[in-house]
């Protein structure tokens, strides 16, 4: 089974979730990315975030 890391918070600085993933690397692990789901609207970007944490995503 592959381990789920969500990558939230720090929108507005440097990418840093891209940091993690090169660092960590793709192997046996699932990263969501809110940085990719390219969302603007605050209320559309907390729903995607709320959505992964429903799906017991590791925070």
């Amino acid at each position: 089974m592959d381990s789920k890391i969500f990558l939230s918070g720090g929108m507005n600085i440097i990418d840093w979730q891209s940091l993690v993933i090169k660092n960590v690397g793709k192997s046996n692990v699932v990263f969501f990315n809110p940085r990719e789901h390219e969302l603007l609207s605050p209320i559309e970007y907390t729903l995607w975030d709320c959505k992964r944490i429903i799906l017991q995503v590791m925070v």
